[in-house]
């Protein structure tokens, strides 16, 4: 069944995935505006405080999903206030993508920013990927982490 019309969770953005082409620029002003970066490092999460930004590789990011199950997402990001991902690559797992998929659309009901290097967000799905019987899941993700990188940063 399709609907048609306004999407309440509509948000404005460019069409095209932002990248950060500066990491060191966001860890400047969380230093300037007294926020805590966050990352998981040797498996193991480090706890985030209110109005954190969470700094992840990519990599990284991808290997942490894959312990967790995904309901397990939402108290993840509890605190986050902007999520940064250096180094985005495209997925060559499906079962890694669906996870990721999955944490997109928490990303997207909690309204967190991204900012990302590496891969333009919304080319993380090869075209093999889009063809397939997951096609629809993967371009919601994809429209959602486009929204996503043009949302404004209010930390």
């Amino acid at each position: 069944m399709e609907y048609y019309g306004f999407s309440f969770k509509e948000r404005d953005c460019g069409g095209l995935g932002a990248l950060l082409h500066d990491v060191m620029m966001a860890a400047k002003y969380a230093e300037e505006h007294r926020l805590t970066l966050c990352f998981v490092q040797d498996g193991y999460e480090i706890p985030r405080l209110n109005g954190a930004i969470s700094d992840d590789s990519f990599p990284d990011v991808v290997k942490h999903l894959a312990t967790l199950h995904p309901s397990k997402y939402v108290p993840l990001l509890e605190g986050v206030s902007l999520a940064i991902w250096r180094d985005v690559v495209a997925f060559t797992d499906q079962n890694d993508a669906l996870r990721f998929v999955a944490l997109v659309d928490r990303l997207y009901d909690a309204d967190i920013p991204i900012r990302a290097t590496g891969v333009a967000v919304d080319e993380v799905f090869p075209e093999d990927m889009l063809a397939g019987g997951f096609r629809k899941k993967y371009l919601r993700a994809q429209s959602r982490l486009v929204a996503l990188t043009h949302r404004e940063i209010s930390l």
